[in-house]
């Protein structure tokens, strides 16, 4: 199991384990839980760079959203992971929104789903939800495009783990990054003494 899915499941108190068990999950399930996964992630992902871990609560209960709005406008703005990285999390909430949230779909499997909806939405989904280039399947090579189309589950899956190692890399980027700013600003308070900041008082009653 990768070093950093295992940490990340500590961060946010899962199961250890809890990632690599998705695999055992039907696929209604598994997009649910996959999604769960990276709301919690994202939010960490954003406190941590911006060095104010107690803005989790807030975050939480925003939306993951898209670029233009919610959670993954944050992550965009920042240019806190790769924009393909992005496509794949909002993608996938496309996913969770069409395929996981409709109870009927409970009895159908992804491959079936995307055999159902448009072919440019399928073709979208080729493209946002699978990062692997290419596959070897029984000494055969064969592109990430027909490997998604014969087993997009596993694709998602394992493109899932590339997105989320990449976000629990930089979120502990942005853990170090602040301990190295707060360890600074004490040399520097110690070296020459506390900041004032220098206050001025208006009366509002007069005209500036």
């Amino acid at each position: 199991m990768n070093e950093n899915i295992e940490d990340l499941e500590l961060y946010l108190g899962v199961q250890p384990g809890f990632f690599h068990a998705l695999q055992k999950d039907d696929d209604w399930s598994l997009v649910i839980k996959l999604f769960s996964i990276f709301e919690a992630a994202t939010t960490s992902l954003i406190v941590e760079n911006l060095s104010h871990p107690e803005l989790a609560a807030p975050f939480s209960s925003l939306q993951m959203g898209t670029t233009k709005n919610g959670k993954l406008a944050f992550v965009q703005a920042l240019e806190l992971i790769p924009n393909s990285y992005i496509k794949y999390i909002e993608t996938l909430g496309w996913l969770r929104n069409r395929f996981a949230h409709n109870i009927s779909s409970s009895s159908h499997d992804i491959k079936t789903f995307f055999e159902s909806v448009s072919s440019k939405r399928r073709k979208e989904c080729s493209k946002y939800l699978n990062l692997i280039e290419k596959s070897i399947i029984d000494g055969k090579e064969i592109s990430g495009q027909v490997f998604f189309k014969n087993s997009p589950r596993v694709a998602i899956f394992h493109s899932g783990q590339i997105v989320l190692e990449s976000i629990r890399g930089r979120t502990i980027g942005g853990q170090q990054a602040a301990k190295i700013t707060k360890q600074r600003l004490k040399e520097y308070a110690k070296k020459n003494g506390p900041t004032v900041i220098k206050t001025y008082e208006y009366d509002l009653k007069k005209p500036r």
